[in-house]
């Protein structure tokens, strides 16, 4: 954390690595489907590239992180789901909204993950036009899952914040100021 003029600012820096913050708490998406924040990156990852794994990096991202229900699942998903859940401790996610700012456009908003395409890679921003200022995003989470996979989104999700460049070997620098779930466009 970062002392701003007196605020509290996320500072994330990777260094060739990845981490990222988990929020535990759950939140239901149809009562809160509009996601803000405020956020700034001190560089693009110049060798990222949002649709190969070797490229998948970015300064800042911030996640949506839909939960996985059982009793709404395939017989083949539950097998598959049970198997992770072994493994891990506890379920994946079902499917997540991942919101970066890339190293440049690549002809669409919205793109599957180089990794799995149960998680989608929402482009706000891109390239270095903006580094080093504070911009403000507003999206509607419902809106982006039904675009991004066809289908109504879970009723649990969380939201979680990444930076990273292990995939690339780079550096980066991303603050977040906040961050707020809302009810529609003029609510707080």
């Amino acid at each position: 954390m970062t002392n701003l003029a007196g605020r509290t600012i996320l500072k994330a820096v990777a260094d060739a690595s990845a981490s990222g913050l988990v929020y535990t708490n759950a939140f239901n998406p149809y009562e809160t489907p509009v996601l803000r924040w405020r956020w700034r990156v001190e560089n693009v990852l110049t060798n990222g590239n949002a649709t190969r794994k070797d490229g998948d990096d970015y300064p800042l991202r911030v996640y949506v992180l839909f939960d996985y229900d059982p009793s709404l699942a395939s017989f083949g998903m539950r097998a598959k789901y049970a198997i992770a859940r072994r493994v891990h401790g506890e379920y994946p996610p079902h499917a997540s909204l991942n919101y970066i700012w890339a190293n440049r456009e690549h002809g669409r908003r919205i793109l599957p993950s180089p990794y799995t395409d149960r998680s989608q890679m929402v482009i706000l921003r891109a390239g270095p036009t903006q580094a080093a200022q504070w911009v403000e995003e507003e999206v509607n989470i419902l809106d982006d899952y039904r675009a991004a996979f066809g289908e109504e989104p879970p009723r649990a999700a969380r939201l979680a914040i990444m930076s990273d460049a292990d995939n690339t070997g780079g550096n980066a620098v991303g603050f977040l100021d906040w961050i707020v779930l809302a009810i529609g466009d003029d609510s707080e």
